[in-house]
């Protein structure tokens, strides 16, 4: 084969290349702003602008960070419109759904951390009552057989109300 005919062949090639519906593209993120993303794509080297952070802007979105390496997925071979299917560096995880299930569901539900706090502030202060109650009180010793003689109870400290902070984990919030 002549260098002319090689030369036509690759050509016609890389013009058929083209053609070819991509489904999916590797890129590097350069900057998230609000639910999209601009990417400098792997391949070609150019920006791709309006990166979706989830499929079509919906229920999930992957929030990478600024130059970590994510996949995407291309809708109908167009340059926007694309959308994160992942990401090598993730800042954060969005779902909005009416339920979640972690881990197969069997640890059960996520805790309501206010109703928790709020419970345990309850018992803290029933026990704190009970206790003043307990510390004040007085009473005649019954086994000295002296009247008049006062036992007093040993002294004990309050329990200090539980804080939300001591018990949030912030990595996972609803």
């Amino acid at each position: 084969m002549t260098p002319e005919v090689e030369e036509i062949r690759n050509a016609i090639r890389a013009v058929v290349a083209e053609m070819i519906p991509v489904q999916t593209q590797w890129g590097t993120v350069i900057k998230v702003t609000g639910n999209t993303c601009s990417v400098k794509l792997s391949k070609t080297e150019t920006e791709m602008p309006n990166v979706f952070l989830g499929f079509d802007d919906g229920d999930r979105q992957v929030i990478p960070e600024d130059g970590s390496k994510v996949l995407i997925g291309i809708v109908n071979n167009l340059r926007t419109g694309g959308f994160i299917l992942m990401a090598e560096k993730v800042k954060e995880m969005r779902y909005y759904a009416d339920k979640t299930v972690f881990n197969k569901g069997l640890k059960k539900g996520l805790v309501l951390l206010e109703k928790v706090v709020q419970k345990l502030n309850n018992l803290e202060q029933q026990h704190n009552k009970a206790l003043l109650d307990f510390v004040t009180h007085t009473h005649i010793d019954p086994l000295s057989g002296a009247t008049g003689v006062i036992v007093v109870p040993p002294q004990a400290t309050s329990i200090i109300p539980t804080q939300e902070s001591e018990l949030e984990n912030t990595k996972i919030i609803q």
